[in-house]
C-alpha cells in the first residue's frame, strides 16, 4: 500500500491587535487527539525532514522548529519558553513495566546508525549563547568525577560533555 501524498505549502498567522481577556490557552494551531482503543505509535503532531537519496540543506534544517521571539522593549509579566514539554498525569496514574514513561525520547535509526553514533551529537549549542559565570553556560572551575556523559557542540568552542553521576549530589 502507497502512502498518500500531499504537498501543501501554507502559513497559519493569527494577530491579536488588543488587549482582551482571555481565558483557557490561546493557540494558533491545536491538535488534540482522544482515544479509549490501542494505537501504533499515534502522535498528535509528527514533523519529518526526509532528504532521500541526493536531497542536502543550505544552512540550517529541522522537522520541527519551536521559536519565541522577545519583545523590543520590557518584558514585564510571564514566562517565555521556546519549547514546553508536559507529562500529564491522572490522579490514578501508573504504569509498571509499560515504561519508560519520559517528558523527551532520543534515538538514532536506519543504515547509518553506527556513523552517527560516532559522528552526531546530543546537543549542539549556537555562538548566540556565550560562556561565563552564572550564564547559561558557564565552563566551571575544573575537571569532576562522573559516570557517564553526553556528548555535545558548542559553536565556536568545539565538543564538550555533559557529566552524568549516579547518584545526587556525587
Amino acid at each position: 500500500m502507497q502512502d498518500d501524498v500531499i504537498i501543501c505549502k501554507q502559513v497559519i498567522a493569527s494577530t491579536l491587535s488588543k488587549v482582551e481577556q482571555v481565558s483557557g490557552t490561546p493557540s494558533v494551531i491545536k491538535g488534540i487527539f482522544s482515544t479509549n482503543t490501542r494505537l501504533p505509535n499515534p502522535s498528535v503532531i509528527q514533523g519529518t525532514l526526509d532528504l532521500k537519496t541526493s536531497g542536502y540543506v543550505h544552512g540550517m534544517g529541522s522537522a520541527v522548529t519551536a521559536e519565541s521571539v522577545m519583545p523590543n522593549g520590557s518584558l514585564t509579566r510571564g514566562k517565555i519558553i521556546c519549547l514546553d514539554v508536559e507529562l500529564g498525569t491522572g490522579a490514578s496514574s501508573t504504569w509498571g513495566s509499560a515504561g519508560p514513561v519520559a517528558l523527551m525520547r532520543f534515538d538514532i535509526w536506519g543504515g547509518g546508525a553506527a556513523y552517527a553514533n560516532l559522528n552526531a551529537y546530543f546537543m549542539q549549542i549556537g555562538t548566540g549563547i556565550t560562556e561565563g559565570s552564572g550564564k547559561i553556560y558557564s565552563a566551571g572551575a575544573g575537571d569532576k568525577a562522573c559516570s557517564s556523559t553526553l556528548k555535545i557542540h558548542i559553536d565556536g568552542v568545539g565538543d564538550r560533555f555533559i557529566m552524568l553521576a549516579d547518584s545526587e549530589n556525587t
